[in-house]
């Protein structure tokens, strides 16, 4: 089997850092920090969050909900409606004021 490319997704300003599946959309994640979710159909940007100060390097669907990691020792959990930030957890040794 030869698999081709059917379509390249091109609205984040940095590299990829990382991409999942939360209630059939297509999340990706950079370093622009910012956090994107795109439409399986036409494979168009529907919904784009700014919440890390730093790279967004990881993105992850749990129960319903998603969650990102990012440079500024955050992890965030977004609804996966309305995909609002829910809750932000900083990481203990990092500062929330912090400079990274």
């Amino acid at each position: 089997d030869t698999w081709i490319c059917v379509r390249t997704l091109s609205d984040h300003t940095g590299a990829i850092r990382g991409l999942c599946v939360c209630n059939e959309k297509v999340v990706s994640c950079s370093d622009d920090g910012c956090i994107k979710v795109w439409s399986p159909g036409s494979w168009t940007c529907v919904r784009s969050m700014d919440g890390h100060d730093g790279a967004a390097n990881a993105v992850v669907s749990c129960r319903g909900r998603l969650a990102s990691a990012g440079d500024d020792g955050t992890i965030k959990l977004w609804g996966s409606t309305s995909w609002a930030c829910e809750v932000t957890v900083h990481h203990p040794l990092i500062p929330p004021d912090a400079s990274i």
